[in-house]
């Protein structure tokens, strides 16, 4: 006589269902979308503008990269400083001065993975202001020359950027950041290896998802 298995399989089925859905909850609910912005401010012509790149929900991050650009008529790069975790420095740093653009390329130390507070400061960025009153020039994340990922647990996480806005012409009460300088062992020009979606950051680190 064959026995009917037909109960059992629904119910290692809904066993199944379940256990997945409390991992989804328990462990992938956990993993927010990391978010990347550039302040937005002011400053005359002649002045040196200093952005912020800022960071929230950066928990357990192994690894980023990005690009950033500009309009290069209206503001010309000066430096990178004021690194927010170990490891990044001017070495990660790729400049495209005419094309008004800069790459990011960022790993750990370690594979424990970087915490920062929400609204923390990765890094800062330094421009001489060009442009005549009322221009302006987006502070934009982009995937060109280096595409856009951040590596979390582990785990290829969701990379979410807001550009900042650079107004030519500075409101009142707003002080200008003057007397920056650039000195070439800060950051390399460019750096000679890039990432693209067949070569990825997550790939040199041996990491599969």
């Amino acid at each position: 006589m064959t026995k009917d298995l037909a109960p059992y399989r629904r119910i290692i089925r809904r066993a199944i269902a379940l256990f997945i859905g409390a991992f989804v909850v328990l462990y992938g609910g956990r993993l927010e979308a990391v978010q990347f912005s550039a302040t937005d401010g002011a400053g005359s012509q002649g002045e040196t503008f200093v952005g912020e790149i800022r960071v929230a929900d950066f928990t357990l991050i192994q690894a980023f990269q990005f690009s950033l650009s500009w309009d290069p008529s209206i503001l010309e790069f000066g430096e990178v400083f004021d690194f927010g975790v170990p490891a990044l420095g001017g070495n990660s740093f790729g400049l495209f001065r005419e094309q008004g653009r800069l790459s990011v390329i960022w790993d750990s130390s370690t594979f424990d993975g970087e915490r920062l507070e929400d609204g923390s400061v990765l890094f800062r960025l330094s421009f001489l202001v060009l442009g005549a009153d009322g221009a302006s020039s987006e502070i934009r994340f982009g995937d060109d020359p280096t595409v856009r990922l951040v590596v979390q647990d582990l785990s290829s996480g969701v990379f979410e950027s807001v550009s900042g806005l650079i107004t030519v012409g500075r409101p009142p009460g707003i002080e200008a950041i003057s007397d920056f300088s650039m000195s070439e062992d800060q950051i390399s020009e460019p750096i000679p290896i890039l990432f693209s979606d067949d070569a990825t950051l997550a790939e040199n680190l041996g990491i599969s998802f």
